[in-house]
């Protein structure tokens, strides 16, 4: 028997996930457990220890989504919304080639998807990530600069910030590129990057978007600053500093998605260790039927 943490007194703030897309995949389940008024997350270091997450209204700050592909739950925000309980939606579009996002949304879906949140919940409530920034003879820099301004031009007026990060080599990482027959990765040098964000903050700038840079500090003189993925201050609190990683300027949160449970099928993923993999367990651990991922 695995022993089980009660869940603290002091409202928290609720990460939905940066393990798993559960608003893409796990729209159902995640619906159920709001109703239900708790869930129960198992350590993924220690698989013996689990935490009972209250998850009724007053005891929710907020929750912060991470997600590629919003429709699923977007179609539902009302039963969050009647709940309450106040949300920021933190969607990645990179539009890489498809050797790179095996099975990931067109971009215009997305893109669809990320106008229809602002019109729901505003601009200020949606983030836009272009992450990570994966640097390869497919994808120099340049590739980058004309991806971004395309992406950036569909996003106008839908959203206030875009959250950037330079590709890190985690472990499921490199062995799942280490499948990909191509492209050939390159680090680029620090003035490489510099000449990079600059180029892409004004791009995005140009559109009325503000250029944040997740776990990259050391670009505030570009006027890019390091953001908050998860901010208390967002929801009108404080909490003490969280970080998940070096330069992480998140705080305190509770993150209640799964390792190995999202079947998008990106290369460069650092919590799935193949979608083959995904896709075995999947029958056993999530038997809700799938999604559709096109418009």
């Amino acid at each position: 028997m695995g022993s089980t943490e009660k869940a603290a007194e002091t409202p928290h703030l609720l990460s939905v996930s940066r393990r798993s897309d559960v608003a893409a995949f796990h729209s159902s389940w995640f619906l159920e457990r709001l109703r239900e008024g708790f869930v129960e997350v198992r350590n993924p270091f220690r698989r013996s220890q689990i935490r009972r997450v209250d998850l009724r209204p007053s005891r929710l700050l907020g929750i912060v989504f991470w997600t590629r592909w919003p429709r699923p739950l977007r179609l539902r925000l009302s039963e969050i919304q009647d709940r309450g309980i106040p949300s920021l939606w933190q969607v990645t579009l990179n539009a890489y080639p498809r050797i790179l996002e095996t099975h990931c949304p067109p971009p215009e879906a997305v893109l669809g998807e990320i106008r229809s949140l602002a019109e729901s919940l505003g601009p200020e409530r949606v983030r836009w990530r272009y992450d990570p920034i994966l640097l390869s003879d497919e994808t120099p820099a340049s590739w980058h600069l004309e991806n971004f301004a395309k992406l950036s031009s569909g996003l106008e007026g839908s959203c206030r910030v875009a959250v950037v990060s330079f590709l890190d080599l985690y472990g499921k990482t490199r062995k799942n590129l280490a499948r990909t027959p191509g492209p050939r990765l390159r680090t680029p040098c620090e003035e490489e990057r510099r000449s990079l964000l600059a180029s892409l903050a004004a791009i995005a700038a140009s559109r009325g978007i503000r250029l944040e840079t997740c776990c990259e500090p050391g670009f505030a003189d570009l006027g890019i600053p390091p953001t908050s993925c998860v901010d208390a201050s967002f929801f009108g609190a404080e909490r003490p500093p969280r970080p998940t990683r070096k330069g992480c300027g998140c705080r305190e949160s509770i993150d209640i998605g799964f390792y190995d449970s999202c079947l998008f099928g990106c290369r460069y993923c650092y919590a799935t260790r193949s979608r083959d993999y995904v896709l075995a367990r999947r029958a056993e651990r999530f038997p809700a039927p799938g999604v559709s991922l096109t418009p």
